[in-house]
């Protein structure tokens, strides 16, 4: 397998969104995009990934690119057979592993893969370490309504009812000033971070790849979602909604699922989240906690100051 750095990906309409344009063009220079060939004299890839590397205070990191949940790694198959497909992947991520472990040897790296990439054993043989995070993954397919709401917690129904009868008033694809602000609000509060250009890049430029969902009262934004799509899959990329109207949070969420619903796709992928709150939120509705591997190689001196700026942080 042969490994390149490319421009751009010539992609096709089974390609995540992780590997768009769209987010490409939202991140910098450190942004790296990988492509996989069987041999040197292919120009079809087998796979497909990006991953962002950049440099501080000396260190090096190879990490997950922004705002994404995964790397994006997607394979391109051009056989039909089971055994052929499965060597396939193995050789690439074998060749992926030797890549990073070759050209960033010294590097804090936290990489994460999507979550139906199950086979890590190829990392595991060049000595990477992994790691398991989660996300909530909703079917939402053909269902209706009533089977939606069925799936979901007592507590997340009664939010929905609740905010159903006040005078809110739901927007589509409203703007994005004035989501972008509440989100980055939301996510700071939460000791979250969120690159506000970005957000304000897939709002305007999304087209039909990233829809909003607004919830307002009286004209003043009270909660609102930016999701994303491809052909297989929404996800929630962000939101935001005010302490004081935690309802409209369920609204704003239960209206994307009801929206994503629209561009015939199977699953709504809350995207995860390690703060036990919002966990918690998301897990009231009703989607199928599914895990997803990250690969890792410690830094000493990366983790040092990870740990020191947590606690100054304090």
């Amino acid at each position: 397998m042969i490994i390149r750095r490319v421009d751009s990906f010539d992609l096709d309409k089974e390609s995540p969104f992780f590997l768009s344009k769209l987010l490409c063009d939202s991140l910098g220079t450190e942004l790296n995009k990988i492509s996989v060939f069987k041999s040197e004299k292919d120009t079809q890839p087998i796979a497909n990934l990006t991953y962002y590397a950049y440099r501080r205070m000396g260190v090096d990191a190879v990490i997950t690119p922004p705002m994404a949940p995964h790397c994006g790694l997607h394979f391109y198959h051009r056989t039909e057979k089971k055994l052929s497909r499965y060597s396939d992947e193995k050789r690439a991520l074998r060749a992926i592993a030797e890549y990073v472990a070759e050209k960033y040897p010294s590097a804090h790296i936290d990489l994460a893969l999507p979550p139906e990439i199950k086979d890590i054993q190829p990392f595991k043989q060049v000595e990477f370490k992994s790691d398991v995070s989660y996300t909530y993954l909703l079917e939402i397919g053909e269902k209706t309504e009533q089977d939606l709401l069925s799936e979901m917690s007592s507590e997340r129904r009664k939010n929905i009812r609740d905010a159903e009868k006040k005078d809110y008033e739901v927007r589509v694809n409203s703007g994005s000033e004035a989501i972008v602000t509440l989100v980055q609000g939301t996510l700071e509060s939460n000791g979250l971070k969120s690159k506000s250009e970005q957000l304000t890049h897939f709002i305007k430029e999304g087209k039909d790849k990233v829809f909003t969902v607004a919830v307002f009262r009286k004209d003043e934004l009270q909660s609102a979602a930016v999701i994303a799509l491809d052909k297989s899959k929404a996800y929630y990329l962000a939101g935001g909604t005010k302490k004081e109207t935690a309802e409209a949070g369920a609204l704003v969420l239960w209206r994307a699922i009801l929206e994503a619903q629209k561009h015939s796709v199977k699953h709504f992928d809350f995207l995860g989240s390690s703060n036990p709150a919002i966990e918690k939120f998301f897990r009231g509705f009703g989607g199928e906690l599914t895990p997803y591997f990250r690969i890792i190689a410690d830094n000493i001196v990366f983790d040092f100051l990870r740990s020191a700026k947590r606690t100054l942080g304090k």
